[in-house]
Order: structure tokens, then sequence, then C-alpha cells
């Protein structure tokens, strides 16, 4: 199954002191708009996603996954990377995991909840990738999900 190594990256302490926001190249404003919007900023930058990824269907793939985890109860479904919430008791909804001990012990927020949610599945993609890729850096290109990045961060 891992057949694939990858080279650890730790980045430069300079960036790594100027925060995520700089490592991201974000618009400040609607960055943090967004993030003070909670779920409502990580459905609309998620949905702004889909709509200029249109052709792309492992991007349109991340709309579906946050509709699945903020209005669905769990359900077992094979994607390429596994089956998501295998195992799980079905139905099983968002209330859920944002009351669960784990979650209420680290004094998550719905967001965050929701964010780490959408980061375990094809949808990391969109979060690790881009902040590794120094080319996208060195171009200001803004991370593709920087909201969901943040809350997934925290």
């Amino acid at each position: 199954k891992w057949s694939e190594t990858y080279t650890l990256k730790t980045g430069k302490p300079g960036d790594a002191a100027s925060g995520i926001e700089m490592q991201m190249c974000v618009d400040k404003n609607t960055w943090h708009q967004r993030i003070s919007m909670d779920v409502a900023g990580i459905e609309q930058e998620v949905l702004e996603f889909t709509i200029g990824h249109a052709e792309d269907a492992e991007a349109q793939e991340v709309q579906e996954l946050l509709t699945y985890i903020v209005y669905e109860g769990t359900s077992e479904k094979e994607y390429s990377n596994g089956i998501r919430d295998k195992d799980r008791e079905p139905g099983t909804t968002l209330d859920y995991f944002c009351s669960h001990i784990k979650a209420t012990k680290a004094g998550l927020s719905r967001a965050e909840v929701v964010a780490l949610r959408l980061y375990t599945t094809a949808a990391y993609r969109y979060m690790n990738g881009p902040l590794r890729d120094e080319e996208r850096k060195a171009r200001n290109e803004p991370c593709p999900l920087p909201v969901v990045t943040y809350f997934a961060a925290q």
C-alpha cells in the first residue's frame, strides 16, 4: 500500500515564524472574513473552489465530502484511498463528532471538527500539497482551501 516515499520538508525558520497565513498567499480580508464565519466560511470557500474547478472531478468530490460531513449521517462508501467511515455506526452526525469527549477535551470548535473530518478525506491533497509547493509560493498563488487548512491546523 505504501509504495511511494517522500522527502520530509521542514521549511525555513523565517517562513515558519511568519505563520501559515503568509505561507498560503491569501487575500487577508477574505481569509479573515471567512474564518469569522466558521463552518459557513468553509462552505463558501469550498463552493468557490469547486466552481473554479468545474472540470476537475477530484475537486468536485471535495464539495460532496463537505456536504456529507456537515449535513448527512455517516455511511460507508468506497473511495480510491479507502472506505469512508468504515465500521462506524450508520447515521452518526456532525453533532456527535463535535460533542465527542476527544473533541471537547481538545476544545475543538465545530469548524475545526469539520476541517479535520474533511482533512481525513481526499481533500487533504488540496491542503497539504499547496503548502509544500515552493513554486506556488514564489508565484504568490493562493492555496486553494486556506480557511479549511487554517481550521485543520488549529
